[in-house]
Order: structure tokens, then sequence, then C-alpha cells
């Protein structure tokens, strides 16, 4: 019978190789430490198992609640204690712990009051201490929200109280703050989105003056953070800032949504692409054995459900990840105009359905989706095609390209418009070799333009009328234009 006093202690890591000694070495009495580390590059995982951790990585698909729920399914004793990579254990704490597990009485969960440092001081008010954190539990009582950050333990019985302290250094320079704002506000915006929660004419004056404000009297003068000096009166307007950006970028993200409402408004009603792309799409992905697959960004999910039927492990991803309609797929903010959180080789196929045009700088994702593709990994990349007689004609008329106006400039939606040779050009650029062209469908009257005027470009041009030609019969008909792209296998 397994003694019912051993603990599990479990911890999720990415690059945390500056600070997890100090973590590690504070739980070196619990009988167990499980460590799920997101592909670390600086060493992380080599130095949990140097301290003899239980080391699994995993990529980070569904937020940290989800990733520390896993760790907890890797624990084998009937006590969990929860960590992050920058806490610390003191012996004050380790006792109490350990009286706890041996006589819990009615209890399933202990909270800890947690102390947390801010630019080398502890902080005492500011609404941060205690802030007791359910930490520890018994395996099988509790288990971890599926939020994508903030997440809590939910037990199900009664939760007692230790009166030690658990250490927290979360925050060692300013830089370091800034850098977490960035990225849980990131993940708070899609929370308050997910909650149906709009930045509108008529409440934008609260949610991004008013809130803020009371947040920084709140902290400063309610919660005392006038006591802890200069430390307070920073923390409580860095408080304040994190409610602003929460909202400002919830707000970025409704910008984005109106624009794809407009866009929808132009284009058949057929999900994120227009029709037969995702015909060709699965068409392309035909000889790709079942395998990791990246869809980003992945829109409502509908192509991401497809490549899920043919037998793919897909992993989603779009800036505004709430859009996704189908349950059961990760799926992961992501922003391709920033690198992706994965590690290299992890994906044997790469999914980026008109994408690339909304960036300002597209050898960036073509560079990263190269990185994160295994060697001989396939990439389908879809751009409208400016090469079309409609996008022709229009530019002849009004000096604009087939889905590049003005309206779409000005509110950052299509700001780059990119022919087929330019992408070919982009891909070789990023290492890839181009192996296939084609559009998504080629309408009846593009067609039959086609068939007249098509001859005529191609004798001005004395092009020959080769396949890749810009004035090749389905790059003057087709709407969408779709790459087949490997990542070489010495790559």
């Amino acid at each position: 019978m397994p003694d019912p006093a051993r603990i599990s202690a479990v911890i999720i890591t990415r690059n945390e190789a500056h600070r997890i000694r100090r973590c590690l070495e504070s739980i070196r009495w619990t009988d167990e430490v499980v460590v799920v580390d997101q592909h670390s590059t600086d060493g992380t995982g080599e130095i949990c198992r140097d301290y003899g951790a239980k080391l699994f990585l995993r990529e980070m698909a569904a937020g940290f609640g989800e990733q520390k729920q896993f760790a907890v399914t890797q624990a084998s004793h009937p006590w969990i204690l929860s960590l992050d990579a920058d806490e610390e254990v003191t012996p004050a704490l380790r006792e109490a712990i350990q009286h706890a597990i041996v006589d819990p009485g009615k209890y399933v969960g202990f909270r800890i009051p947690r102390l947390t440092a801010y630019l080398g001081r502890f902080i005492h008010h500011c609404g941060w201490y205690p802030s007791p954190v359910l930490r520890l539990f018994r395996r099988g009582h509790g288990r971890f929200t599926d939020a994508f950050v903030h997440e809590e333990v939910v037990v199900d019985g009664p939760v007692g109280e230790l009166d030690a302290d658990l250490l927290h250094y979360s925050y060692v320079t300013m830089s370091d703050h800034l850098r977490k704002l960035d990225l849980y506000t990131a993940y708070d915006a899609h929370m308050l989105a997910r909650r149906g929660i709009r930045v509108t004419p008529w409440n934008a004056a609260w949610l991004l003056i008013g809130k803020p404000l009371l947040v920084f009297l709140r902290k400063y003068l309610w919660q005392q953070g006038f006591r802890e000096g200069r430390h307070g009166l920073v923390l409580s307007a860095m408080a304040a800032f994190v409610t602003f950006v929460n909202y400002a970028k919830l707000w970025e993200t409704d910008l984005a949504g109106e624009a794809a409402a407009h866009d929808a408004e132009n284009a058949p009603a057929s999900g994120a692409a227009l029709p037969g792309t995702y015909e060709e799409v699965l068409a392309l992905l035909a000889d790709l054995p079942p395998g990791r697959v990246l869809d980003a960004p992945c829109g409502e999910g509908n192509l991401a459900a497809s490549l899920r039927e043919a037998g793919h492990r897909v992993v989603a991803g779009d800036l505004m990840p709430q859009r996704m309609a189908h349950a059961g797929i990760p799926t992961l903010g992501l922003d391709l105009n920033a690198c992706l959180p994965f590690r290299d080789g992890a994906f044997d196929g790469v999914v980026a359905i008109e994408g690339i045009e909304h960036l300002e700088n597209p050898y960036l994702p073509a560079r990263e989706f190269f990185r994160v593709l295994r060697p001989g990994g396939l990439l389908i990349l879809s751009t409208p095609n400016i090469l079309n007689l409609r996008s022709r004609m229009k530019f002849l008329a009004w000096g604009t390209l087939f889905w590049f106006d003005e309206w779409t400039y000005r509110r950052g939606f299509h700001v780059n418009a990119i022919p087929m040779y330019e992408l070919r050009h982009i891909l070789t650029e990023a290492g890839f070799a181009v192996d296939g062209v084609r559009v998504n469908r080629r309408p009846l009257g593009m067609r039959a333009a086609a068939a007249l005027v098509g001859p005529l470009l191609r004798l001005v041009a004395r092009d020959g009328g080769r396949p890749d030609s810009p004035n090749a019969r389905d790059l003057l008909t087709g709407e969408v234009l779709l790459v087949r792209a490997r990542k070489g296998s010495g790559a």
C-alpha cells in the first residue's frame, strides 16, 4: 500500500536555466519531482535531470492550465505540490507541508500564502500579500482549470490554510516585468473576448481611462502601496498600465474582427477561404503521411477539422483564437509577425492559408515555417492571386489590385500584395524548394476572358506560355494562389 504522506512536486518550464536551481534546491526533500519542459534551448532540461527530476518534453499547445494538468497526471504520489520555476519553498513552509500531509484531517487541499519580490524587494502591500494560492492537494481530488493564463487549482473537498510563505521571485528587472506584461496581456485579452466583452464607443473611456485609474488608486491608496515607497508607486502604476493594455489589445482584436467581417462581405461565404481553396490544400498534402501539422492562421478551424479527419495531429493558431469553432483542436494565439513558440522540427507539415498578405514582412514567417518543419516537411502557403485578369483590369481602371484597396490598407488588413514570382523568391530565400503551384478555382467569366486575352498577353510578353509564367492560364483565372514547398531532407 502506498504511503499516504508521500508527495510529488510538479513544475512546467521554458528556458528557466537562470533560476530553476533555487526552486529545485528547495524541494530536494520531496519524494518525486516532475518537470514538463517546453523544449527549452538554454539547458533547463539538463539542469532538471541533474537534480533527479522526471523530465517530459512537451509543447504548450493550449495554455498554462492544460500544461500544468498534464504535469499532474505524470506524478505518482498521493499529494501534489505545484510550483513555478521562479518560486522557492522555505524551510518553514517545508515543515508546514510535511505536517499537513501527515495529518490532513478533512482537507483535500491547502492554500499557501505567497510573498512576491518586485525589483529586489518583497512586497507586503498593494494587494500582493498574503495572496494565498492553492498549490498543495491530493492527487485525484484536484485539477487545474483549462485557462490560458491565471490558471487555478479546483478541488472537490474542503481546503485548509498553511501559515508559512512561498517565496516568489517573479519580477527581477523592469524589462522582465514588461516582457511578461506583453505575454500575459495577450492571453488576458483573449479571455476577455471569450467572455463576450468588447470595447465600444460607449464604454471605451471607462475601460481605457477610468478603470486603469481606479486600479491605480486601489493599489496605491486602499491597499497601501504608498507604504512600499517607490516600489509601491511603480507597481501600482504598472498594475494600471496592465489594465489599460488588456483592453487596448481587446480593442485591437475587435478591429481585426471588423476587417475580417468586411472581407467576408466581399467573398463567397465558405468559412475563412474562397471556394475550392481547402480542397486544393488537401490535394497538395495528399502524399504527406499522417503527422503533426500546424494550421496558422486557422480562422474558424474548418481546414484544421478536415486535416484532423485525414488523420493528422493538428495544432491551430490565429491572432484571434476565440474564432475556433471546432472542439478538441489545440488552438493558440499566434502572431505571424513574431517568432513561433515551437521547437525546431516540431511539425511534419505547415499550412498557412490567406495569411501572409496581412504581414508587413513575409520573410519572417517563411523562415519560421522552415525552422519548425522537420527535414522533408511540407509547407502549403496561399495568398490572393494579384496576377489574374480581374486584378489586372481593376488596376488599369482604378489603380488598385484585387483584394488590395484603400480600405484594406487603411485598416491594416491586406497590406502586402505578393505576386507569384515574389512568393517563390521568399520561399527560396528561406531555404524551401518550391515543387507545386496551383489556384483554388477558375471562374467561368475569367476563363472566357483568358481565352481571348491570354494569347495576346503571351505574345506581347514572349514567355511561350510556360506553366510558371505570370501569363499562364491558371494564373490568369485563379482567385487564390497556392504554393507547395518542401524543406530539404538535409536541412
